[in-house]
């Protein structure tokens, strides 16, 4: 579920993720457009719905939106993969990040995302 705050709700197996979208005024998304723009257009056509955490490393992150639960090719808004596009102050380590998880090739962001569950040493090389 999307809300007009910022927000997105993901109903899990163990409750609400409640994701507030981070944007002083629009930095995210004037930063990160396509990743946003992924992020929020198949959240809010449902594609999210039933899906599983299907990778849980614990106290480092969960990742999910892969809708046969086994972290394969997903899908993206744009039809086929998108390249990385971070932005150098995009670089974070706290807990609560939401970011595109890939295949480790840059071009290969889909439907895919992580929250990080603690300090981590993510970056955009």
């Amino acid at each position: 579920m999307v809300l007009p705050t910022r927000r997105v709700i993901f109903d899990t197996t163990i409750g609400e993720v409640d994701i507030e979208l981070y944007v002083l005024p629009n930095f995210a998304v004037q930063e990160a457009p396509k990743a946003c723009r992924n992020f929020l257009t198949l959240a809010m056509e449902g594609y999210d719905d039933g899906v599983i955490l299907h990778r849980v490393v614990p106290k480092f992150l969960v990742q999910t939106s892969h809708r046969t639960g086994t972290g394969g090719e997903g899908e993206s808004f744009y039809g086929e993969p998108f390249e990385d596009g971070l932005h150098p102050r995009l670089r974070s380590s706290h807990r609560g990040l939401v970011a595109c998880a890939n295949n480790g090739e840059k071009t290969s962001n889909d439907s895919q995302f992580f929250i990080t569950l603690g300090e981590s040493k993510l970056t955009n090389t």
